[in-house]
């Protein structure tokens, strides 16, 4: 969203042209599974095990099948965000709520933009 703002030349593309074209069932199983489970791994487990930085570059990578950069780069943020709050917090479920939120919010972008 913020390249996106700022008129920043990125590939984000990539990653729309891959995520509108999948189904709507998908798409809901993305939002409320996928984002729960990516929560509880990245946030509640490897947090704890590697650390804030660690866990945010594997979770950036993570993101590497839409072949975009700026996606990576893009999660590895997200993922220092969502890791410092869940270590400060211990609760997994507003870093849930506000990673819903973000992937909701880039979706509806698709289709505004």
């Amino acid at each position: 969203m913020f390249f996106l703002i700022f008129g920043i030349e990125n590939d984000l593309h990539l990653v729309g042209d891959i995520i509108i074209s999948f189904p709507i069932f998908y798409i809901i199983y993305l939002f409320v599974i996928r984002v729960f489970l990516e929560e509880w791994f990245f946030r509640a487990f490897l947090t704890k095990k590697t650390g804030i930085v660690i866990s945010s570059l594997i979770f950036g990578f993570a993101h590497f099948s839409y072949g975009s950069i700026f996606e990576i780069i893009g999660a590895f943020l997200l993922g220092l965000l969502l890791s410092y709050n869940y270590k400060k917090n211990k609760n997994i479920f507003p870093n849930y709520i506000a990673h819903l939120l973000y992937n909701f919010t880039a979706y509806a972008l698709l289709f505004i933009v």
